[in-house]
């Protein structure tokens, strides 16, 4: 088998709203825009209506010595309708597939990354896409057979759904397949007719992933035709969106993951059961106004990704008939049991329903949080009152007590206070003269002042 050209496809995603900022970007790194007419593209039985735009000659800003030419596509669709996509094209030099040498798996493993690499910083000049870097790598590598060596007994009869046909070309041109990525001992998938690819069972998200294209699309001087790529995108994006929706899916759960447990995390801060609850008002209140911006920070992330989660959820559905095989591949090889897609979405749903029991879990705590604090509140102030009440009513006696002392006074004769701090005097000369009688004396004038009170009294009586 000969190489006729090797294309290396990056995909990234952005939030709909993203769109002008991202179409304003490409427009600074390449030199031509060019917007391709409306299409209506089958998806899995799925009609949908597609708005490209093509972006060619780029900037020395974005070249990379790996790539002949780069171009990408910003591309619109309504599955799922939240989201605009880009798809950054390099097609390998000659110079760069001569490099690759069947005896050097090393090598080619370390060139594929070298093309992933260059790739990712050509999309990094676009915008901030919302692929995660702990994601897979969203990049395919189509490899296109030269006219000459799909002709012959081999391909004349080629079926993609014999699976000994299938085996059969991989077998007989493993060397130079296995140089690009693919794998000689795993399962094959095609994707629809036109597309092989290959596939560990348990190692499904294994990107770059490498797609073998069975159909010749090739024509002369294809690389610098604009109509050649607009031709191109109307009868590759829906295989290839096949394969790059579930990228979206991987993706779109790595990032809506990471912006839950930020929250989460924010939330193993509070340790209520272990808090004191005679905390102070004012650290409970700034507990209370922090849980609310926790909540409104959680309101935000999750009303988005409740409306992005239904549409998510839908494209998943896409992939699935009723007897839970996949529309859009099917295993295609000897042994091959189960196809790419299959083995892939069976993933995705799983983690999509542990992101669903995420987001009630985490919403149920915050809730919780939230009203402990505000009854712990409540609490202190129902205390605070009471304790006020008592004040008051303490208050209150001291203040009578003190009126009837008032009133008590006011009725007392002129000589009292006078003839009191007489008798005063003569005690404290007494004291200094024996300090032994100190006690008596003080006794004596207890008894004066009480005496002189109760006979004063029954007069006044």
């Amino acid at each position: 088998m000969e190489i006729s050209s090797v294309r290396v496809i990056r995909y990234d995603f952005y939030r709909d709203g993203q769109y002008d900022q991202v179409d304003s970007s490409l427009q600074e790194n390449f030199e031509t825009r060019t917007e391709v007419d409306t299409q209506m593209l089958d998806f899995g039985g799925t009609e949908i209506e597609t708005e490209s735009v093509l972006y060619t000659n780029a900037s020395d800003q974005i070249q990379h010595d790996s790539f002949e030419s780069i171009r990408t596509f910003l591309i619109t669709d309504p599955l799922p309708e939240y989201f605009c996509h880009t798809l950054t094209i390099g097609t390998l030099t000659s110079t760069e597939q001569t490099e690759m040498d069947v005896g050097d798996p090393m090598g080619n493993r370390t060139r594929r990354e070298n093309w992933v690499d260059d790739l990712e910083s050509i999309a990094s000049e676009f915008c901030s896409s919302r692929i995660q870097p702990d994601g897979p790598a969203p990049v395919s590598i189509l490899v296109e057979p030269t006219q000459e060596s799909l002709t012959g007994d081999l391909w004349e009869s080629f079926n993609p759904e014999n699976p000994l046909a299938v085996s059969g070309i991989f077998n007989g041109n493993g060397g130079t397949l296995e140089a690009y990525g693919f794998k000689p001992t795993g399962q094959i998938s095609a994707i629809e007719p036109s597309y092989l690819l290959t596939f560990e069972e348990h190692q499904v998200v294994d990107f770059p992933l490498a797609v073998l294209v069975t159909r010749d699309q090739s024509q002369p001087d294809a690389e610098n035709s604009i109509e050649y790529w607009m031709r191109w995108i109307g009868f590759s994006y829906t295989r290839i969106k096949a394969i790059t929706s579930l990228l979206l899916v991987s993706h779109w759960l790595e990032w809506r993951r990471q912006e839950i447990s930020d929250i989460d995390d924010e939330l193993y801060e509070y340790n209520l059961p272990n808090s004191n609850s005679g905390d102070s008002e004012h650290t409970l209140r700034d507990e209370e106004q922090d849980l609310e911006q926790l909540r409104r920070d959680w309101v935000e992330s999750q009303s988005a990704t409740a409306d992005e989660f239904h549409e998510i959820e839908q494209l998943v559905g896409h992939y699935q008939r009723e007897d839970n095989a996949t529309i859009f591949d099917f295993p295609a090889g000897q042994e091959t049991t189960r196809s790419y897609c299959y083995t892939y979405v069976g993933q995705l749903k799983t983690e999509l329903q542990t992101l669903s029991e995420t987001l009630n879990r985490v919403e149920t705590k915050l809730e919780m949080f939230i009203s402990v604090v505000q009854d712990r509140i409540q609490s202190n102030a129902t205390k605070s009152n009471l304790q006020l009440q008592s004040k008051v009513k303490n208050l209150t006696i001291l203040l009578a007590i003190i009126a009837i002392v008032e009133f008590g006074l006011r009725f007392l004769p002129d000589g009292f206070w006078q003839t009191l701090i007489r008798f005063l005097q003569l005690v404290v000369e007494f004291a200094a003269q024996s300090a032994t009688a100190l006690f008596g004396v003080i006794a004596i004038t207890v008894g004066f002042i009480l005496g002189y009170t109760h006979g004063w009294l029954r007069r006044c009586i």
